[in-house]
């Protein structure tokens, strides 16, 4: 496979996946409720709408773990967690 070759991707599994994701983003409760209320199946629309809930919340992750690491190299980890190394 090129770099010019795309990958198929299933329309309802597309639209579940965006709608997924923005639900998340938007209203994470609703999308939570209908995540839950749903039976297993192996429908694509379905499924794309678990992966966009999952991947705006590794998005999310992502970025505050990012945010951390560069607060992080500014301040003491020891103090910021309220630990007191032991004196020798």
């Amino acid at each position: 496979m090129t770099d010019t070759d795309e990958t198929y991707v299933n329309p309802a599994f597309q639209k579940g996946f965006n709608s997924g994701y923005l639900l998340q983003k938007h209203e994470p409760k609703i999308i939570e409720d209908v995540l839950k209320g749903i039976a297993p199946t192996e429908l694509p629309y379905v499924d794309g709408l678990k992966s966009g809930s999952a991947e705006f919340k590794k998005e999310q992750f992502r970025e505050r773990l990012s945010g951390a690491n560069e607060k992080g190299n500014d301040k003491n980890l020891d103090g910021d967690l309220g630990i007191e190394r032991e004196k020798k």
